[in-house]
């Protein structure tokens, strides 16, 4: 289980992700992307790169479900859906 507090994140490295995502339905969703860090923003959110095939993205840390470092050469994947889970508690 990921821990803000425990995670020390390295700029230009590559992780995989789990976060927590609402559809437009209200359901929540795991989704899982491999993304590689740039860095906090002043709001406190995290910064990712998922160049050549998209854009940055930002993720607020109450999001993250499980973080997974990779090792140095894995390509970046965008976020896909990989199974419905409960409203979180802070939701």
């Amino acid at each position: 289980m990921y821990n803000p507090e425990e995670q020390v994140w390295e700029e230009s490295a590559m992780y995989r992700i789990h976060f927590a995502s609402q559809s437009g339905n209200g359901r929540w969703y795991c989704k899982l992307v491999t993304m590689q860090y740039l860095g906090s923003n002043r709001d406190g959110s995290l910064g990712f790169s998922l160049r050549p095939i998209a854009g940055t993205q930002s993720l607020d840390p109450k999001f993250i479900l499980k973080v997974e470092k990779m090792r140095k050469g894995t390509d970046p994947r965008t976020p896909h859906s990989i199974g419905e889970i409960r409203k979180p508690r802070w939701a």
